[in-house]
C-alpha cells in the first residue's frame, strides 16, 4: 500500500471528514469515512488511534439507528481509553455511551455513564462540558419519571422530575457560553419537561421560548 496513506494522520483526516459528513445529513460518506479509518487504524495496530476511530464508527451508528453496533464499537474502543490519560476522549466516550444505553431505554445505565462524563468533565474544567453532561443526564430521568407515572409510582415520578429539573437547570448557564444551539435545545426542552411533570405548567411553557429564541 501507500506508505503515504497509511501515515496516522489519515485516521484523523479520516474521522474529523467523517463527522464533517454526518454534519451536513451525507450518511453514506460519513459511514465509508468512518470505516476507513478504522481499518487503516486496525492495520496501524495504535490503540488511540483505533479508539479515535471507533468513535468515529460510533457516531454514525448513533446517527442511523444502529444502537446496538454503536454499542458494540463504543465497549472495543473503550478498552484503549479507560486506563489512559486522554481526558477529552475519555470524557466523549462516556458521554456516547450515555446516548447509546439511553437510547435503547436503558436508562439507569445511562445515568452512571453521564455521572462518569461529568465527573471527567469536572477534571478536564471544561464549564461547557460539565453544563453538556448536565443536560444529557436530564434526559434519561425525564424517562425514567415517564414510565414510573405510566406504573403508577407517582413519588418515583416526581423524585426522577425533580433530577431532570436539577440537572438542566446546571447546564443551562454552563452550556450558555459555548453557544451551541443543540445542547441549549436539550437542556430547555428536558427543563420544561421535568417542569410540566411536577406541575409547574407556567414555568414550563415560558421555558420552552428559550428554545426558539
Amino acid at each position: 500500500p501507500n506508505s503515504s496513506l497509511q501515515h496516522p494522520a489519515n485516521v484523523f483526516v479520516q474521522t474529523q471528514a467523517a463527522l464533517l459528513a454526518l454534519r451536513r445529513g451525507d450518511r453514506i460518506e460519513s459511514a465509508r469515512l468512518a470505516w476507513s479509518a478504522l481499518a487503516l487504524a486496525n492495520d496501524l495496530a495504535q490503540p488511540q488511534l483505533q479508539a479515535h476511530a471507533h468513535l468515529a464508527v460510533t457516531r454514525v451508528s448513533l446517527a442511523t439507528g444502529h444502537l446496538n453496533d454503536a454499542l458494540s464499537e463504543l465497549e472495543q474502543g473503550w478498552a484503549h481509553v479507560k486506563g489512559g490519560l486522554d481526558l477529552s476522549l475519555r470524557f466523549w466516550y462516556q458521554t456516547n455511551f450515555g446516548i447509546a444505553l439511553s437510547d435503547l431505554d436503558h436508562d439507569d445505565e445511562a445515568v452512571e455513564w453521564f455521572r462518569q462524563a461529568a465527573t471527567t468533565a469536572q477534571e478536564l474544567g471544561v464549564a461547557s462540558l460539565i453544563g453538556l453532561s448536565a443536560a444529557n443526564l436530564s434526559a434519561p430521568w425525564v424517562d425514567i419519571a415517564g414510565r414510573a407515572y405510566a406504573r403508577g409510582d407517582r413519588d418515583a415520578a416526581m423524585q426522577a422530575w425533580q433530577a431532570a429539573l436539577d440537572a438542566a437547570s446546571i447546564a443551562l448557564p454552563l452550556i450558555q457560553q459555548r453557544n451551541v444551539k443543540a445542547w441549549t435545545i436539550t437542556a430547555v426542552m428536558n427543563r420544561s419537561t421535568a417542569l410540566g411533570g411536577l406541575g409547574r405548567t407556567d414555568e414550563a411553557l415560558a421555558g420552552l421560548a428559550l428554545a426558539f429564541e
